[in-house]
């Protein structure tokens, strides 16, 4: 089993395996493509970024289809990231995922692989974005103070500000989160990162991924919030989902404060390649 480098062209073969919201990244070339073959036919894919001006990665997926997993699929895939990533003078590759299925049968891929990894359990909750409008009016929150700015829109000095900060306090690549189809908000005051919002979306639902803030002023991340709702109920119909992954205390509090704490728990896997 071999892996091959997936250009514009194959893309189209490989669909099944790379996220839709990667697609974009993949087809401008933003996003590097492998893929792998079982008997001619398209069995997985990965896909990862390299950051500009670093010797750091970014795993973005790694999908194999459940019928041809075990057989070495998985493993041909990161053995063509490693070769990949090395003659592009990338010297590690972070990742951070919700794996799906049974976290347990991800762990020894890893382990057979020397792959360090550590599993995070975090709060999980689903809302429309009518939902989240009406709970921050009855809060009293839908009249903070607009605040923030969409990531696609910053000047180059911000922008290396928020990337430099989402790289090394999130392990995370931007590029998830720069797009105008799918905004994130970041504030940013005298050079440092004061609150931000980062969504991603999959299929017509949206995922807020991260909410943080510097400061203990719920309304800097209130007026964020606000920004992005209003933003995103330009975009999407009032009903669309948002999945909440709440990976940061501020997260959870605005959560809590709006609609009270959630019972369900999500799963996340992260991890560093060292080449």
């Amino acid at each position: 089993m071999k892996y091959e480098y997936v250009n514009t062209e194959k893309l189209t073969e490989y669909k099944d395996f790379i996220p839709l919201q990667l697609m974009t990244g993949a087809i401008s070339g933003a996003c590097r493509v492998l893929g792998v073959r079982l008997f001619e036919e398209p069995c997985g894919a990965l896909v990862w970024e390299k950051e500009q001006g670093s010797d750091r990665g970014f795993l973005q997926s790694i999908y194999v289809d459940p019928v041809c997993r075990r057989i070495g699929a998985g493993e041909t895939l990161l053995s063509g990231l490693s070769d990949q990533a090395e003659k592009e003078g990338v010297k590690r590759v972070s990742f951070s995922f919700s794996p799906q299925g049974d976290p347990g049968m991800i762990i020894p891929f890893f382990e057979d692989m020397n792959i360090q990894t550590e599993f995070y359990t975090f709060p999980f909750a689903e809302h429309s974005l009518d939902e989240i409008s009406h709970a921050m009016e009855k809060k009293k929150l839908g009249n903070a103070a607009l605040c923030g700015e969409e990531i696609s829109t910053l000047d180059r000095n911000k922008r290396n500000i928020f990337k430099d900060w989402l790289s090394d306090s999130f392990h995370e690549s931007p590029g998830s989160y720069t797009t105008p189809e799918v905004p994130g908000f970041v504030g940013i005051k005298d050079g440092s990162v004061e609150a931000v919002i980062l969504i991603s979306s999959d299929e017509g639902i949206l995922s807020l991924d991260y909410l943080y803030q510097r400061s203990n002023d719920r309304k800097i991340l209130a007026g964020l919030l606000s920004s992005a709702v209003k933003r995103y109920t330009e975009l999407y119909t009032p009903e669309t989902p948002i999945q909440m992954m709440l990976t940061t205390d501020e997260g959870c509090a605005l959560h809590d404060a709006l609609f009270g704490k959630t019972e369900d728990l999500i799963v996340v896997c992260r991890g560093e390649i060292l080449l």
